[in-house]
């Protein structure tokens, strides 16, 4: 009898669970403006080509209004669209772990540096409280006192670049209009006048991404950018550009020649190292005697340099053999570095 009921409760589960995965599948080909090709659904729900056909099909018989159309990139694929209906609008609830979320993205942000965008999600998080009715709002404020009082999130102090709020609405303003950016850069002494293509932010620097047609990205740090102004010659986006796969390149943010590299975790930190995605492409492997492999490639050396410093003796590069004499070329005191 209790097995019966487990295997009920842990099927309910299941379907509750899927149809979560569902409504937030609807809900993210209604807020994208192009809409999702199928390899994206399929990357979404995490199911086969047919299973996300299927869902296509289900979605187009449903009461939501389903658009499809060729992709502007790719001819070959097709992109469908879910547009905002009443039906749609009354299924949306934000409940009070969504506006808890929204604070925690404040502090997040302000950590960052962002304090801009931290005062956006603030007022967010302010409008939707308002359009409560009293009785949600006083039971939120309250759980949301307590929660607060309770300590149970708290940033961790570290070291931190100050960047210049004022530079970084300009670049966002830049990139909404599709205007041009003019910076002056470290000591260069002639201006740069740039196409700007996005915002990289990274642990120690946040990075600016500018791009000519023709040419390889260029990046610079953000903190390191005086006297910005937007200008007022637009430009047209490359569509073949997307700043996340330029993002995947790198180890870290910056960008530079690539490096295949391995490195071997001790036994005594191997279960620790085995839970960290040091890049996407990574491969990794437990050895016979216990200890941890990964191997990738990716460019940013430096950057690889100062996260493998935090391991101390824990860990050893296997390959390049000269990974250490790269890292001082690139900018790191090699007497600093660990060598192994």
């Amino acid at each position: 009898m209790k097995k019966n009921e487990e295997k009920k409760k842990k099927t309910k589960d299941m379907v509750y669970g899927k149809l979560i995965d569902m409504f937030d599948l609807v809900l993210e080909m209604t807020s994208k403006t192009e809409g999702m090709t199928l390899k994206e659904i399929q990357a979404k729900m995490g199911c086969s080509n047919r299973t996300a056909k299927r869902i296509i099909k289900m979605l187009k018989y449903s009461f939501f209004d389903l658009i499809t159309k060729k992709s502007d990139i790719n001819p070959r694929e097709y992109q469908y669209k879910i547009n905002r209906s009443k039906q749609l609008d009354d299924l949306i609830y934000i409940n009070e772990d969504d506006l808890r979320s929204l604070g925690l993205a404040v502090e997040a942000l302000d950590d960052k540096c962002l304090y801009d965008d931290a005062k956006r999600v603030s007022l967010i998080q302010s409008k939707i409280l308002n359009s409560y009715d009293n009785l949600k709002k006083i039971r939120y404020e309250i759980d949301a006192d307590a929660l607060i009082k309770s300590q149970y999130f708290v940033c961790m102090p570290k070291p931190k670049i100050i960047n210049d709020p004022e530079t970084i609405k300009k670049i966002k303003d830049a990139l909404l209009k599709m205007r041009k950016l003019k910076f002056s850069y470290k000591t260069e002494e002639k201006p740069r006048i740039v196409r700007p293509y996005g915002i990289i932010y990274g642990e120690r620097n946040h990075y600016f991404v500018s791009k000519e047609p023709n040419q390889k990205p260029k990046q610079c740090i953000v903190s390191q950018m005086k006297d910005v102004k937007v200008l007022e010659e637009s430009f047209e986006f490359e569509k073949n550009f997307k700043l996340e796969d330029f993002a995947k390149e790198s180890f870290g943010a910056w960008h530079g020649d690539t490096i295949t590299t391995t490195w071997e975790f001790s036994k005594e930190v191997a279960d620790e190292a085995e839970r960290f995605i040091f890049h996407p492409s990574q491969k990794g492997k437990r050895t016979e005697d216990g200890k941890y492999v990964v191997t990738f490639t990716a460019a940013g050396i430096l950057e690889m340099g100062w996260h493998l410093k935090m391991w101390g003796n824990s860990v050893k590069v296997i390959e390049p053999e000269n990974f250490w004499d790269q890292v001082a070329v690139s900018g790191v005191n090699v007497n600093l570095a660990i060598r192994l």
